[in-house]
């Protein structure tokens, strides 16, 4: 995408980023890119998996781009959707962690100012990044670009998710506490480079960006800084 002519994007906004917090932003990011001369087809849905339904349908079209408004939830949905198919990616941060935009260099709490990087991205040939594709145990494959984590904090935010109170980033913090009182390692096999190892932690990562967490740095930089239109692909 070099080019200063109208473009075909999908902007596809997870309204319950950020807990229900960050609802004007996606408006915003459609308001923006039709008033700089291109055609929007927002895509928003009551849950989440109707949007992945949404997102991969639309995307059978070929739009000139997918652009996601939320957080790494919605870099992951991005992830699935889009890895090898050629369509570059654009992220507009509003969840609670934001740790794939972090490590591109996109400007976090400030939706102006990532919307005026988006848009001047657009001028420029999207960079390539990879994704890496996990295959769980019942032989059902997924992608993510960002941080792949199992132990502890994969627990903490399972027992989150299960949890109806209290509402928004306490009941993480919640989490963390009754876990910490049952904590212990788990036992892992690795295999890395083909040599297995086993060995009992209490988490392990395999990283493909520079934090989790929410800022958690895990990784050296992913080099430059406001390069927000990517092109996503498959390994």
């Amino acid at each position: 995408m070099t080019t200063t002519e109208t473009l075909n994007i999908v902007v596809a906004i997870n309204p319950e980023a950020c807990f229900g917090k960050s609802r004007t932003i996606g408006p915003m990011v459609i308001a923006e890119l039709r008033a700089a001369g291109h055609e929007v087809v927002a895509l928003t849905e009551p849950d989440f998996a109707h949007l992945v339904t949404s997102v991969e349908e639309a995307i059978v079209s070929k739009p000139d781009a997918l652009v996601v408004v939320g957080g790494d939830g919605m870099v992951g949905l991005a992830a699935n959707a889009l890895a090898g198919c050629g369509i570059p990616l654009g992220i507009i941060p509003s969840g609670s962690g934001n740790d794939m935009a972090r490590g591109l260099g996109i400007p976090l709490r400030d939706p102006a100012a990532a919307i005026a990087v988006l848009l001047e991205a657009m001028r420029r040939p999207p960079r390539v990044v990879d994704t890496a594709t996990v295959t769980r145990a019942d032989g059902t494959r997924t992608r993510f670009a960002g941080v792949l984590s199992a132990g502890f904090d994969a627990i903490v935010n399972e027992r989150a998710n299960r949890m109806r109170w209290p509402r928004g980033r306490s009941r993480y913090n919640l989490a963390l506490v009754l876990e910490l009182a049952v904590l212990k390692p788990i036992r892992y096999r690795l295999v890395l480079d083909g040599a297995e190892t086993v060995t009992d932690a209490l988490l392990v990562a395999a990283a493909n960006n520079t934090s989790f967490g929410g800022g958690m740095l895990i990784t050296m930089l992913l080099g430059v800084a406001g390069s927000v239109v990517a092109n996503l692909i498959g390994h």
